[in-house]
């Protein structure tokens, strides 16, 4: 099993879920934010690794759509 800490897409309390997979040319990546909620991830898996790479900041779910539309 492959896992990462940190990122998330989740918040308790909220109806829906902050985050998705995107592809923007370069191959699959999954939108989460961090555990701060304040920045925008994107999750890659490459053989057996997982690596994370901020985006850009959370500012709601403004952010997420931005992501999963390629603009940041």
């Amino acid at each position: 099993m492959i896992s990462l800490k940190g990122p998330t897409n989740h918040r308790i309390g909220e109806d829906f879920i902050s985050g998705d997979i995107r592809d923007c040319g370069k191959g699959l990546e999954v939108i989460t934010v961090d555990s701060g909620w304040s920045k925008v991830m994107a999750s890659v898996l490459r053989g057996n690794k997982l690596s994370t790479r901020a985006l850009g900041k959370y500012k709601g779910k403004s952010s997420i759509k931005a992501a999963m539309d390629c603009q940041i």
